[in-house]
């Protein structure tokens, strides 16, 4: 069985469908009402983001990314190296999440679940690998002057042929820091 880059292609259609979806059900239960005196509003872009990651595909990986459309919507660009035996090398990753799932629990503490698509490139054997992925983060708000603190765990699923089947498993953690 081949790579198959149509099945992210539509996992991809699905997250902006999923995160259309979820800015109109959020906008609907805001009151209109105006921003408080001395804030700022927030335009299509709500921030900017770096991120660092162990496992999930490569073995290291840094990078960063924008978050549009109420922090629903996150693509994001990472340079990464591993030393698989299939995959070896520097890599580059584009990553596309989408918010599913958001809990809140306090000002300064919330819950969230994320899925999304990916592209890697792995220069040791020249290969684009295709993956979808599922993720928990944490996040924390205000610590150390930092808007937004995010610990998350993901399971990647890469479709490429492998002598146990067509999809290889990946685990992963990383770290985001927003800027603004």
């Amino acid at each position: 069985m081949r790579n198959r880059p149509w099945c992210v292609a539509i996992l991809a259609v699905i997250l902006i469908g999923v995160g259309a979806v979820g800015l109109a059900a959020q906008d609907a239960d805001q009151p209109a009402t105006a921003p408080p005196a001395g804030a700022q509003p927030r335009g299509f872009i709500n921030n900017l983001f770096f991120t660092g990651q162990f496992g999930g595909g490569p073995m290291a990986s840094l990078g960063a990314g924008v978050a549009f459309l109420d922090n629903i919507v996150r693509p994001e660009v990472l340079l990464g190296y591993t030393v698989s035996d299939g995959f070896s090398g520097f890599s580059v990753s584009t990553k596309l999440n989408a918010r599913i799932l958001a809990l809140p629990i306090n000002d300064w503490f919330g819950i969230y679940g994320t899925i999304g698509t990916a592209f890697v490139f792995f220069s040791g054997n020249a290969q684009i690998v295709s993956a979808a992925f599922v993720a928990q983060e944490l996040e924390f708000k205000n610590i150390l002057d930092i808007p937004a603190f995010s610990l998350y765990f993901e399971q990647d699923f890469y479709f490429v042929e492998t002598i146990e089947g067509s999809m290889l498993f990946q685990l992963g953690i990383g770290i985001r820091a927003n800027i603004f």
